[in-house]
Order: structure tokens, then sequence, then C-alpha cells
């Protein structure tokens, strides 16, 4: 029966489709009701579903792309350098700064720059176009092929490729102007600086690699950002508190 194979899938993609939707519109919480609301409009639409079971992943990723595409032009936070305001609220903020200090020197906070340089690629992500973001993230980070990716866009093979490029050559673009780390032209040092403050020792995280956005995309490989860390989860509060949400 149609309905309880696409409820198969929907059970067994539920952690992909958490990942994939945090890196889309950053916030856990949001990218959670989305899932929600996936899962809710493919068993509503049982007619629109593919034939083949093999079709059905893909399918199920062009609603949830649909529907965070939707969620991202709501939200009032996108801002082109969020994570230089961040950086400024967190220090600004006492209860934050209070709250991270017993994080100084503990085995928790060894990988903070890994770690920082993951969440900043979801937020430099947010200034990719949707199609972009979607063509990049599901190439990146779920191994979709190109034609998959077609159909999830709703666009010609073709096209798929001009996507991927055009989401590199925006990601190159910003950390071109915001992140020192490989230049020394950026403006931010936020990795290495909060691996100095919390007393990890990894130094400079893109050390040993071409410090491009391949290398940044390996690195956020790393941590699924739907099970955010502890440091994670109050960075997203100040998120939170930046966008009005309670």
């Amino acid at each position: 029966m149609k309905k309880d194979e696409i409820a198969r899938v929907l059970d067994a993609m539920r952690s992909e489709l958490s990942s994939y939707l945090t890196r889309f519109v950053i916030r856990p919480e949001l990218a959670e009701e989305l899932v929600q609301e996936t899962a809710l409009r493919a068993l509503q639409h049982l007619e629109r579903a593919p034939d083949s079971v093999d079709e059905y992943r893909p399918w199920l990723f062009r609603i949830a792309t649909n529907l965070a595409i939707d969620a991202r032009r709501k939200q009032s936070f996108r801002r082109e350098h969020l994570m230089e305001t961040l950086r400024g609220t967190a220090k600004a903020n006492a209860e934050f700064v209070a709250r991270t200090r017993p994080l100084i020197g503990t085995p928790e906070m060894r990988s903070i720059a890994k770690e920082h340089l993951a969440f900043c690629l979801r937020c430099a992500v947010h200034n990719v176009s949707g199609p972009q973001a979607a063509a990049l993230l599901l190439k990146a980070f779920h191994g979709l092929s190109n034609r998959d990716i077609a159909d999830v866009l709703a666009i010609a093979p073709a096209q798929v490729k001009n996507r991927l490029q055009e989401a590199r050559g925006v990601l190159r673009a910003h950390y071109g102007t915001t992140c020192a780390l490989i230049t020394q032209e950026g403006a931010c040092f936020q990795c290495k600086e909060l691996d100095g403050y919390y007393q990890a020792g990894g130094g400079n995280p893109l050390s040993g690699t071409a410090g491009d956005v391949e290398a940044r995309l390996n690195i956020g490989r790393v941590f699924d950002p739907a099970q955010p860390t502890r440091w994670q989860s109050m960075l997203l509060e100040l998120v939170n508190q930046l966008d009005g949400v309670q």
C-alpha cells in the first residue's frame, strides 16, 4: 500500500530531513516543524507520489525544500554578516558570557573552532538563494545525483550544475570579504578567537586544507546541525533573540 510505503521511507529519512532543513533554516526547532509538515503533506497528497519507491526520497526532499524556501522568505534575521552580529551580541550579553565561562578548558570545547566554522557555514548558506542552497546541500551533504536534484527543484538536469556553481560562487565571495583565516583579507578570526578563549589548542580549523568552500563543507559534515552541542544551543538562543523568537 502506497501510504505504508511512504510512511516507512519518511521514518527512515526523518533524521536526514532534520539535518537538511536545519542547515537550510538555521534553527532546529523550525526545521522540526518543517519535517512534521513535510510528512503531513506527503501523506495528504498520496496521488502526487511517484509510482516507484526509489523515487520517494527525491519527492520528499522536494516537499521539504519548497517548505524551507517559503520559511526562509518569512524569516526576518536574514543578515549578510550574521556571525559578526552574533559575536557582538554574545560579548555584550553578560548571561551568555557567564554560562559559557565554565566551558573554558574542558574536553567539550576541543573542537570549538571547527564547530564554529560549521555553524558559520550554515549562516553563510542563508545568504545563498533558496534553489542554489538546496542544490548545494543536497549534493554536498546528502549525495543526491544531479538528476535527482533536478527533480527536487523541478528544473532541467543541465541547470543543476549552474545552481551548484552559483552557490559556491556566492560562498567564495562571502568568505573572501568576511573570513581572514586564509587570505588575511577578511575581517573575521572568530574560529581562532574561540579556540584561544576556550583553551582548546586546535588553532586554525582550516590548517592543512585549501581553505576553500569544499574544505568548509568537509568540516560541516562532521557536525549534525539537528543535534546541536551545548555551545551551539546557547548561540541559537541569541539567534532567536535577534529574530524576536520566544
